[in-house]
């Protein structure tokens, strides 16, 4: 399958539809699913090939930061990206060239669109179907488009700080609000961005758990890696020894 193929089946998807936010990802990606399920197992995963490179691509850091309001997470930022890719293939050249163009609002995920081969494969056979892609999709694998370690948890840290200072604000103007639907709305937002602060500063300790362990016992590792070599240095040295006097 060629790149044009790959995004001739893309054009299947009902944008339109896609538009309309949640809720209507399977109608948008029913017409490509259909496409996909006249395709042999190679043909299904070229078009997976394509699609992780086409995700790794808008993988950085730059791309992340412009769709910060609906990419609060490593999964999140992931849907947004299949969201770009699902639109087209005009919409997506322009948001690679300009990391600008990125949605940033909730509603423009697309989620199902990882799994859409897998589904058609399913479809044609009743049977499960996983695919082994050139390059990974998941977030942060395109190493060349973020910053080093270090500002990446210094990133992380700010953007936890601005998600809860964005939660305060909401519950403030909910407070004030007279609209019952609208406070209620104001509520539950401030509520996803406080989870999205939470698990961003759960992720950076996890890190800093991993980072003191490794310290502690890398010295212990070293020694333990010393000895097995120190044996098996031994053990060549008796081998020789024996070769020689037998």
């Amino acid at each position: 399958m060629t790149i044009d193929d790959f995004w001739k089946l893309i054009g299947h998807i009902d944008r339109r539809a896609l538009r309309m936010g949640e809720g209507y990802e399977d109608v948008a990606l029913r017409p490509l699913i259909d496409a996909l399920t006249r395709l042999d197992k190679s043909e299904l995963q070229s078009f997976q090939d394509h699609l992780a490179q086409a995700l790794y691509d808008l993988d950085g850091r730059a791309y992340f930061d412009a769709s910060a309001d609906a990419a609060g997470s490593d999964d999140s930022f992931l849907y947004v990206r299949c969201f770009v890719v699902a639109m087209g293939r005009d919409v997506y050249q322009r948001t690679l060239r300009d990391p600008a163009q990125m949605p940033n609002t909730i509603e423009h995920w697309c989620e199902s669109l990882l799994y859409a081969a897998q589904l058609a494969w399913e479809e044609q056979t009743q049977e499960d179907l996983d695919f082994d892609t050139r390059v990974s999709f998941e977030s942060g694998s395109n190493t060349s488009l973020w910053p080093p370690e270090e500002d990446r948890q210094s990133g992380a840290l700010d953007d936890a700080k601005r998600w809860r200072r964005e939660a305060e604000r909401m519950r403030a103007d909910a407070a004030k609000c007279t609209e019952p639907a609208y406070r209620k709305d104001l509520f539950q937002l401030a509520e996803n961005l406080e989870r999205m602060a939470q698990k961003a500063e759960k992720k950076l300790e996890a890190r800093l758990v991993w980072i003191l362990v490794s310290l502690c016992l890398w010295p212990t590792l070293d020694e333990s890696i010393a000895r097995r070599r120190r044996r098996n240095s031994d053990g060549d040295q008796r081998t020789l020894a024996r070769q020689m006097y037998s």
